[in-house]
């Protein structure tokens, strides 16, 4: 009896004693991977919190850029030095070019999507003032500045569809 006994006692340690490690090990498994896990959490919010004011900077940057290479907003801030309509023309595309690589840096916080509609409005903008001069035959500044105003009234602005994009994303992060 006594041997039978010891025997059921052994019999039951050997098959509860590796259930017992078994959970033990996936206990402190369980919880270092949850220390991780929460160590990296904290890390991306902490991350998250430094980034975010960087991203809306760059976001009302590129929000700033969209609206000084409107046509429509150059005609009225950039002055000719000449009276050239070639030089005037020259111009405003120059202005474009400047804003658009002054803020070439702010690509690295946009989407890629974002990016590309901004390189496209900087095309598009370019475009827009050599075909008004075009269409309208502009021989002095002031019919270039006409063309693209009267141009610009029968079309979409091509910045106007990036800031709209631009801010629909914003709305959408924060």
């Amino acid at each position: 009896m006594e041997n039978t006994t010891l025997s059921m006692v052994f019999d039951l340690v050997k098959y509860v004693l590796p259930v017992i490690l078994m959970g033990l090990f996936m206990w402190y498994a369980f919880k270092k991977y949850t220390e991780a896990e929460k160590r990296r959490t904290d890390d991306m919010q902490d991350m998250q919190k430094v980034s975010m004011p960087v991203r809306f900077q760059a976001y009302e940057r590129i929000a700033l850029l969209l609206e000084r290479i409107s046509p429509l907003s150059l005609v009225c801030r950039v002055q000719p030095y000449s009276e050239g309509v070639e030089d005037y023309v020259r111009l405003l595309k120059d202005h474009i070019e400047q804003e658009y690589e002054y803020n070439l840096s702010q690509q690295v916080y946009l989407s890629d999507a974002a990016w590309q509609m901004v390189k496209a409005a900087r095309i598009a903008s370019e475009c827009l003032i050599d075909d008004a001069v075009r269409e309208a035959g502009a021989t002095s500044v002031n019919q270039v500045k006409e063309a693209v105003i009267q141009y610009c009234r029968t079309r979409p602005v091509p910045s106007e569809e990036a800031l709209s994009y631009i801010k629909k994303e914003i709305r959408a992060i924060f």
